[in-house]
């Protein structure tokens, strides 16, 4: 994902029920999640799983954010 402005486009849509922009953030996204995991746990396996449990919290928790650009972390945080 390109810039801040953009994600917050995204997440908007994912709100709105958008299927393609959910795609989008799963793909911006995951292999960060996934690698971020995976340096807590040291197991790809259980990384592979746990990511999954986060899309799944992502899902549910996407339609009570209320600030779409708070999505992800501060800048100098950022994988992506």
């Amino acid at each position: 994902m390109a810039d801040d402005e953009a994600l917050t486009r995204v997440v908007v849509r994912c709100q709105l029920g958008e299927r393609a922009a959910f795609r989008e953030l799963v793909d911006a996204w995951h292999t960060p999640v996934r690698r971020y995991v995976r340096g807590m746990t040291g197991d790809p396996h259980l990384a592979d799983d746990l990511a999954q449990e986060v899309w799944i919290a992502v899902v549910r928790g996407l339609p009570r954010l209320r600030r779409p650009d708070r999505f992800a972390p501060s800048p100098r945080n950022r994988t992506p």
